[in-house]
């Protein structure tokens, strides 16, 4: 794990901006730079006098720390700035009226404080707008308080008729899902840039059932809540990154036996990371900064700590958006932050304040148009989801919030003892569902635990979920699936009767081992080692030098023991759950080639299916195309094949013709037609403005030639002898 530490970076900074530094531990200005640098570093390794250094900081800056502690120590500059004016601290005057770079001046002087180090090349340079990422020492924020925030003075509103949350068995409900839709695809793999694929992220919302623009959850749309979550996943400690595919750090089961809490908590640290997935889609506001809806999550977070404690009840959105633009709408927005009127010492008084009103009103204006519409929509979307915020309903219309208990939980952890508790997910299994007769599971949210609600999204197809159930399907697809996934038979029947509030029907438990039973006849085994011998012989040969495995046929050999090396066999690896390369070659004749010495488990096979084998290849024909169709094969699934596994693109020809053979209509036409070439361009322009020819033409070919219809060469034969043209004999077409 990489560590946060000033030691090697120091030596890298000026040693002018070293000696304000050491004033926190008791150093000088007039030492020299090995004298400052022997000074920081002493005082940091020494846990005593890093605590007696912290208890001199200005409360702002013990907020600076807090929020670098909560990122893990490292953050955007600019992150780091608004995180500290939302929570409500004073910012001493000379920082916070800065005249050049206001939004920088914060950065600047925690660096100067020797709080901060630049994350980049120069450990001492600081861009404009404090938008280098910077970072902390983790001894000090390993004694730092935890992020204190002052309240809003705000009063809440009457209780609404109408409001709605989503208890923790739901969250848990969804995000255990996409965790094992993930695990059951195998990971997802990322392009050569890093990007999830699309046809990666398609398949996983197939998976959950999520439309492609979104999903409605309790009638609130939720736009593209695949990338949402997936980038959530992927920017916490849920998926980690091996052979550029993201696959799970742990099972689905294992994430369940976590607290709701630290369950939500994984995906809502994740969530603050992402900067490719927008709040904004909903409300048509695609384009705008994504660096600043990081910024903008981190703000709603502390606005929302900061919510009275002391009081019960809904706030109203007016009432909330505007105490979060009295601490930051001066230093923050979704699109651009409109500057500081600057004065040069010509302007009156009075003057200067008309000035700073009016500036003041601009950014109220600007803030209602952006900043009040993706409070809403971050509301609406991703603090919803989660389970974070109540929302008050009137007409449909969102106008007042309150954190529930999970947010209380996952915002404020040092009230644990004091507030009203989550209802934690039981460890133990309980009666949470009933299993009717037509192989659907009602699963009661409320009973159930995350652990539970794990075993349901292995073995059965989640077909809704309410507020207080969740409607499951038994199919033979989803029972292999959970079988596929390392269960058993027994462990799919135990967890059923544990769980069930009612005995298992009986044609449901007979149906259940007859798919078993039929799944056991075919074992599938996922991400395993196979080698593939040229002959028997070269097997057998493998197998007395201390190669363990099980002999597949005559020339496989699955392994079963620890192989550290294979060069021995002058063999090649290839790992078949990533991309496989391009190695096939076609010619417009539909003739087919595998590169000189490529070699792998599937294409050949895979070739067979379509085309006849040669001596030297395959050959795609119209039998054999029109063979696999009549089979059940789909031609898109093969032209799919071509279009991953081949060198250059596929022939537009070839194409037409694998259409045509698995019985596409194509369909030409040919006709005769005869061609009048003129030489002279003052001979062509007079005949094709003719009106007397003009019925007998059926257009232009080239800037010289026209078309005659077949039918009426005699009649254009007399009108050109008529006017004195003579016909000479016939002209041959040549392509250059």
């Amino acid at each position: 794990m990489y560590q946060h530490r000033f030691d090697k970076f120091l030596p890298h900074v000026n040693a002018d901006k070293l000696k304000p530094m050491v004033r926190m531990w008791g150093g000088e200005s007039k030492m020299i730079k090995a004298e400052c640098i022997a000074c920081i570093t002493n005082g940091l390794s020494d846990p005593s006098r890093v605590s007696a250094a912290l208890q001199t900081l200005e409360p702002w800056e013990q907020a600076a720390l807090a929020v670098l502690k909560l990122y893990g120590n490292q953050v955007p500059g600019e992150v780091l700035d608004v995180a500290i004016r939302a929570a409500g601290v004073d910012i001493p005057q000379h920082i916070n009226n800065s005249r050049w770079d206001r939004r920088g001046a914060v950065v600047d002087a925690l660096f100067h404080r020797g709080l901060i180090l630049s994350g980049d090349d120069s450990p001492g340079y600081f861009s404009s707008y404090g938008s280098t990422t910077v970072f902390t020492d983790e001894r000090l924020t390993a004694q730092a308080a935890p992020l204190v925030v002052r309240p809003f003075e705000i009063t809440p509103i009457t209780a609404p008729q109408n409001a709605m949350y989503r208890r923790p068995p739901t969250v848990a409900l969804d995000m255990i899902g996409v965790l094992q839709a993930i695990s059951n695809m195998g990971g997802l793999r990322l392009t050569q840039k890093g990007d999830l694929r699309v046809a990666e992220v398609k398949e996983l919302r197939k998976a959950v059932n999520w439309p492609e623009k979104g999903v409605q959850i309790d009638g609130i749309f939720f736009p593209d809540p695949a990338t949402a979550w997936v980038e959530a996943f992927r920017h916490s400690d849920l998926l980690s990154l091996q052979n550029n595919v993201l696959i799970l750090r742990e099972s689905p089961e294992q994430f369940a036996t976590q607290s709701y809490e630290d369950q939500i908590r994984y995906v809502l640290e994740g969530l603050l990371r992402s900067n490719v997935w927008s709040e904004m889609m909903d409300i048509g506001m695609h384009y705008h900064n994504q660096q600043k809806s990081y910024q903008g999550r981190q703000v709603l977070l502390v606005g929302l700590k900061s919510l009275p404690l002391d009081v019960d009840g809904f706030f109203s959105i007016d009432d909330f958006e505007l105490a979060l633009f009295n601490r930051i709408g001066e230093h923050f927005s979704i699109s651009y932050v409109e500057n500081r009127p600057s004065f040069y010492r010509k302007e009156t008084p009075s003057q200067q304040i008309q000035a700073l009103a009016e500036w003041q009103t601009k950014l109220r204006k600007n803030w209602l148009v952006t900043e009040r519409r993706w409070i809403i929509a971050a509301l609406k979307t991703w603090a919803y989801f989660l389970g974070l915020v109540e929302l008050a309903l009137d007409e449909n219309e969102i106008n007042g919030f309150r954190l529930t208990a999970l947010g209380y939980a996952i915002l404020h952890p040092e009230l644990a003892a004091t507030h009203e508790t989550v209802a934690h997910s039981p460890k133990t299994a309980t009666h949470a569902w009933v299993v009717q007769p037509n192989f659907e599971v009602i699963a009661y949210l409320e009973q159930i635990s995350a652990l539970q609600l794990a075993f349901l999204e292995r073995f059965a197809e989640r077909k809704q979920a309410n507020q207080h159930t969740a409607l499951f399907r038994l199919t033979r697809h989803s029972v292999y699936r959970g079988l596929e996934s390392g269960a058993s038979l027994d462990d799919l029947l135990e967890g059923l009767v544990r769980g069930s509030h009612a005995e298992i029907p009986q044609n449901v438990l007979i149906e259940l081992r007859e798919w078993a039973a039929l799944r056991e006849q075919i074992t599938l085994k996922h991400r395993i080692k196979l080698l593939e011998f040229p002959d028997k012989q070269s097997l057998e040969t493998a197998c007395q030098r201390d190669l363990k495995g099980k002999i597949v046929g005559e020339r496989f050999l699955l392994l079963t023991g620890k192989v550290s090396k294979l060069d021995f066999l002058g063999s090649s690896r290839k790992n078949y759950a990533l991309a496989l390369p391009r190695c096939l070659s076609i010619t417009e004749q539909g003739r087919i080639r595998i590169q000189k010495d490529y070699q792998d488990l599937w294409i050949a096979a895979q070739l067979d299916q379509w085309a006849e084998r040669q001596s030297d290849g395959w050959q795609l024909t119209a039998d054999s195309v029109a063979k696999a169709v009549q089979s059940g094969k789909k031609l898109a699934d093969f032209l799919n094949l071509l279009a991953i596994r081949l060198k250059e693109s596929l022939p537009k020809f070839t194409h037409l013709a694998l259409q045509a053979w698995a019985g596409g209509d194509m369909k030409a036409e040919l006709g005769k037609t005869v061609a009048l070439h003129c030489r002279n361009n003052e001979v062509f322009q007079a005949l094709a403005a003719s009106r007397q020819l003009r019925p007998y033409l059926k257009g232009k070919l080239t800037h010289n030639t026209l078309l005659v219809n077949d039918a009426d060469i005699e009649q254009v034969l007399a009108i050109l002898e008529w006017a004195g043209v003579t016909i000479s004999g016939n002209f041959e077409v040549r392509s250059l």
